[in-house]
């Protein structure tokens, strides 16, 4: 969906699969082949199972002129541009551009030198010291350096240089009894592409190193729209067809999503809503509701040290019954009462302190549990209260995520609409900020 006739893709399966002998021939421009190197997470053999796709490229007699390597968690986020990725080319950029993982100081690293600030394996390729030898002598390479290996993309010319050296390859195995982790598929090519070849290479994958390193559908969008043009893939991507993200990048109905991005700069709440519930299989005229708190509560925290505090809501809700949730306080050092209560479907939250402190500020959150893997949220409230909503949060056990949905008129009230796609192993948590010497109602409802 995402390439031009005149781009192929060879899949290296490895031979303890199985696989319907129909999907061989599911397209002119897909070749899927069993590879004969059983590859390992650390060593060298991702980088001979690469090697095996350009022999599985040269078999196929088809004029290639370049040659990109992919991971099977990394997939097209929007069409691939092949005149902006040769124009990378010329430029001869030696480390990724617009990335979230510095390699400047992982070239021409001397045999055994550990730069500063450098990729995580030098000191493992450095304690590999029978190796070195074998890479100077017998690959006549001065030096080594290191890039990131996901979308790198050169030449096929250039790749032929690596490939020239496939037995060489093949007994480095040999050197790296007793050594740690090494990724040589990041070091290797670029190494042989500096010393031997034009050193012209680019990378057109975005890796999200940082944070939950999962791509979300809002991931999806976000870096549609604002990665350099030649950046046309991203990782790391659930290996699950039903995961929303991986379905908006599989699907025609999230490619033809995807192709507005291209028309509309900015795509309003509503659209956004649209989009997240066609992706949860669910139509936004067919949801249905419960009210996040399925039972009635009632919780005070008496004279409470505001101190950088995480309260679990089974210890001090009156109400047994709830007992999911937890109260995250923030480090103000003062003492304070606080209330939440949910009554008929409405929350209710107070906090009040004797000591003399500015007024309006949080102290803290009550976090809920959504008990769904992608919830869709409604939240309803007082016009006057409209300051809650950019203040709510979400938490799925490793990022809090601030939200600011545009909300729509209902009577009196304002009503947001918002989805939150988490991995379907998350535990979602809504987030509702506690204000010190302000109490509010809000309702919040999971559409399903």
């Amino acid at each position: 969906m995402f390439t031009d006739e005149n781009c192929f893709l060879f899949i290296n399966l490895s031979k303890n699969l199985t696989i319907d002998e129909n999907f061989f021939f599911c397209s002119p421009r897909v070749f899927l082949f069993y590879g004969d190197i059983k590859r390992d997470k650390s060593g060298n053999t991702l980088l001979l199972g690469h090697l095996e796709s350009i022999r599985a490229v040269i078999r196929s007699n088809l004029e290639i002129r370049y040659f990109c390597t992919l991971a099977s968690n990394s997939l097209f986020i929007r069409k691939f541009s092949l005149d902006d990725t040769i124009n990378q080319l010329h430029q001869k950029h030696q480390v990724p551009v617009s990335i979230e993982r510095n390699y400047i100081n992982d070239l021409d690293v001397c045999f055994g030198s550990i730069p500063d600030n450098g990729t995580w394996m030098w000191e493992h390729i450095a304690n590999a010291t029978s190796l070195h030898e074998h890479l100077q002598k017998k690959m006549d390479l001065d030096n080594l350096s290191v890039t990131q290996i996901e979308g790198l993309f050169a030449e096929l010319s250039e790749w032929l240089l690596v490939e020239k050296y496939f037995k060489e390859i093949e007994e480095i195995a040999f050197y790296l009894k007793g050594v740690l982790w090494t990724a040589f598929e990041e070091c290797i090519p670029v190494s042989i592409f500096r010393k031997h070849g034009k050193s012209e290479f680019t990378n057109i994958c975005y890796m999200m190193w940082d944070g939950y390193r999962t791509a979300s559908s809002s991931d999806v969008i976000k870096y549609n729209q604002c990665l350099p043009e030649h950046l046309c893939l991203l990782k790391w991507f659930e290996r699950d067809i039903k995961n929303p993200a991986t379905k908006m990048v599989t699907s025609d109905w999230g490619y033809h999503f995807l192709s507005l991005l291209n028309i509309k700069e900015i795509l309003n709440n509503d659209e956004l809503f649209t989009i997240e519930t066609n992706l949860c299989n669910t139509s936004g005229k067919n949801l249905r509701k419960n009210n996040l708190c399925k039972n009635d509560f009632y919780l005070i925290l008496k004279d409470r040290l505001i101190n950088r505090d995480r309260i679990d809501i089974k210890d001090v809700c009156i109400n047994s019954s709830l007992d999911s949730g937890f109260i995250l306080l923030e480090h103000k050092n003062f003492q304070a009462d606080i209330i939440c209560q949910s009554l008929n479907g409405k929350f209710y939250v107070s906090a009040t302190s004797i000591s003399p402190q500015e007024k309006n500020q949080i102290i803290g959150y009550i976090y809920l549990e959504c008990h769904i893997t992608h919830p869709i949220f409604q939240i309803s409230l007082d016009e006057k209260n409209d300051f809650l909503i950019e203040n709510i949060v979400i938490y799925d056990g490793l990022n809090f995520t601030r939200l600011n949905p545009s909300p729509s008129k209902h009577d009196i009230n304002l009503v947001y609409n918002f989805a939150k796609l988490c991995k379907d192993d998350s535990i979602l948590y809504l987030g509702i900020p506690i204000f010190l010497e302000k109490s509010f109602y809000i309702n919040i409802d999971v559409l399903y």
